[in-house]
C-alpha cells in the first residue's frame, strides 16, 4: 500500500485542507504540469507553506495531520521565474524545469488508500459479461484465476474501496490488444517475464514498458505508458480468497494489499509450484484461526488465506505491523 496521490490545484493564498492524514512530498507529472509543495529553488521569489504546528519551505518534507488547513504564500514579480527540483517520494531521483512567476501552485500529498482503478474500467464478471467497477458492490460474483488449480474460477467480492472524484495522477497503461487501464497510485497485474504479480506505480511504471502481461485473450505486453493530472472517481474491488479479478481483459490484483499474495512461486501454467508449496507449508506451517480469532471473523480469515499468512510473515514478504495496518483499514467492510 503505497499510497495514493490527492492533488489539489491552489492559487497563491489558497487554503488546502487534507481528507486523511497526510504526508507532503514534491513530486512530478510527466508531461503535464510539476508539482511541489514547495519548490526546490527560486529565482527571486519566496514560497512558504504555513500549517497547524508549523511553516514547511523551500524543498522541506513533513508530516500533517488529517483535517490539518495549510495556507500557501507565494511572493515573486511578474518577470521572476521559477526553478522546481521535483524528487519521487522515492527520494532517487530529481530533475529541474522552469516556469513562469505568475503560475499557479499545484500541491500533491501522499493518503492511507490504496492503489485504485479509474471509473469506467471494465471488470469481468462471473458470466463473462463486463461491467464498469463503479458498479461492482459486495457480494457480486466475479471472474478470477485459481493458482491452486490453475484454471479459471469465481470469487465473490469482499468489498469495493472506493474514492469520490477528486484529481488525481493517473498512469495511463495501453496494451499490445488495444486494451486501456488507467490506473491511480498502484494497481498489479501477472507479469509472465517476472512469473508473479508486480504493482505498476507513479514511480516504476517505465520499467514494465516491453514485458508480457496474462490476459484473457492471450499474452499481451505493456506497449506504452504516462502519467497524467485529471479529476477522477478511483475504484478497487477485492475478491475472496482469490483476491484477483479481470481488468480489461487483464489478470490483475488490486493495490493496498502487498504481502498477502505472491507466497508461492507460480508455474508456467500460472498454477502454485506444488512441490515449492508444499516444501514451505512442510517448512513454515500454517496459521490457526486462533492467531486471528480476536481480530477478524473466521470468514474473513478464510476470505484473506489467513493459513498462507504466516508463510508470508516467515518469508519476509509480510509484516506484523502492515497484518495489523491492513486489519485496521478494511475493518470497515467485516
Amino acid at each position: 500500500d503505497s499510497g495514493a496521490h490527492i492533488v489539489a490545484q491552489l492559487n497563491p493564498g489558497d487554503t488546502y485542507t487534507p481528507t486523511s492524514s497526510v504526508n507532503i512530498v514534491p513530486y512530478y507529472v510527466d508531461g503535464t504540469t510539476y508539482v511541489s509543495i514547495t519548490p526546490g529553488s527560486l529565482s527571486n521569489a519566496s514560497y512558504t507553506v504555513t500549517y497547524s504546528g508549523g511553516t514547511g519551505s523551500s524543498s522541506s518534507t513533513f508530516y500533517v495531520p488529517k483535517g490539518t488547513k495549510l495556507t500557501f504564500n507565494v511572493s515573486y514579480t511578474e518577470s521572476d521565474s521559477r526553478t522546481f527540483t521535483y524528487t519521487p517520494a522515492s527520494g532517487s531521483a530529481s530533475n529541474n524545469t522552469t516556469q513562469t512567476a505568475n503560475y499557479n501552485a499545484v500541491v500533491t500529498a501522499s493518503s492511507e488508500s490504496g492503489g485504485c482503478i479509474i471509473k469506467g474500467t471494465l471488470v469481468t464478471l462471473a458470466d463473462g459479461t463486463l461491467t464498469a467497477v463503479e458498479n461492482i458492490k459486495a457480494g457480486d460474483m466475479l471472474l478470477v484465476f485459481n493458482h491452486e488449480t490453475g484454471e479459471y474460477d469465481v470469487s465473490y467480492v469482499m468489498f469495493n474501496d472506493a474514492e469520490p472524484l477528486q484529481y488525481q495522477t493517473i498512469i495511463n497503461l495501453f496494451f499490445s490488444n488495444g486494451s486501456y487501464v488507467g490506473v491511480v497510485s498502484e494497481h498489479g497485474f501477472f507479469d509472465l517475464d517476472l512469473m508473479k504479480y508486480v504493482y505498476i506505480t507513479e514511480n516504476n511504471y517505465n520499467i514494465y514498458i516491453g514485458h508480457r502481461f496474462y490476459a484473457m485473450d492471450g499474452i499481451v505486453t505493456l506497449d506504452e505508458a504516462y502519467l497524467t493530472l485529471e479529476e477522477v472517481e478511483v475504484y478497487s474491488p477485492v475478491t475472496a480468497v482469490q483476491l484477483n479479478y479481470f481488468v480489461e481483459g487483464l489478470l490483475s490484483m488490486p493495490g493496498g494489499v502487498e504481502g498477502i499474495f505472491n507466497i508461492f512461486d507460480y508455474s508456467e501454467s500460472l498454477k502454485f509450484d506444488e512441490e515449492k508449496m508444499n516444501k514451505d507449508i512442510e517448512t513454515y506451517g500454517l496459521l490457526d484461526y486462533s492467531y486471528f480469532e480476536e481480530l477478524i471473523p473466521y470468514d474473513v480469515y478464510v476470505a484473506f488465506n489467513g493459513k498462507y499468512l504466516g508463510i508470508a510473515l516467515a518469508k519476509g514478504i509480510l509484516t506484523e505491523e502492515k497484518l495489523m495496518y491492513y486489519i485496521e483499514r478494511y475493518s470497515q467492510y467485516w
